[in-house]
């Protein structure tokens, strides 16, 4: 019920998606800009120092943290073709301190994925995707270098979102 720290970021309007690193050390977000554009940041948790991750004219939304490495799956209309459009797609960026902040792609298409979470072990993602009409949930295994094939894993005419993991 105490309020520990405060922190302020002038140069931002709206904060989102907040999520905490494994070791408790940082917070990823997405926030907006003056300009109006959305990039992902972080924020260490001691110092509360703001520093960028992508810095572009995309619209980069709902980190993720994966759960034992330094990477973010996030939700993004910078793929070619679709982004254009204004679908979005997933994908992860290295954020270690000795990462070159590199960007990849894990889905491809026309459609809108969005909102995903490492599964408790990180070989999983899970989101909500409206690629056959309606927003259910979604699943792509992730190893490493290697993306499986998406699994969709509700069937719901009402739409669902913000999927969450149970342990075990």
């Amino acid at each position: 019920g105490r309020r520990r720290r405060r922190f302020s970021f002038d140069q931002l309007v709206a904060l989102s998606s907040p999520t905490w690193s494994p070791d408790g050390a940082a917070v990823a977000l997405a926030g907006a800009r003056r300009s109006g554009r959305t990039d992902l940041f972080l924020v260490d948790a001691g110092t509360g120092e703001l520093s960028a991750l992508t810095d572009d004219l995309y619209h980069d939304r709902d980190p993720h943290w994966h759960p034992a490495r330094d990477v973010l799956v996030f939700s993004s209309d910078r793929s070619p073709g679709h982004g254009r459009k204004g679908k979005y797609n997933l994908f992860t960026i290295d954020v270690g301190e000795a990462a070159e902040r590199s960007v990849r792609q894990l889905t491809f298409g026309d459609h809108h994925d969005m909102q995903p979470a490492w599964s408790p072990e990180g070989a999983r993602v899970a989101f909500t995707s409206d690629r056959d009409g309606f927003y259910d949930l979604y699943a792509l295994p992730v190893a490493g270098d290697s993306v499986g094939t998406t699994q969709r894993l509700t069937r719901a005419l009402t739409g669902v979102f913000d999927a969450a993991w149970l342990p075990g």
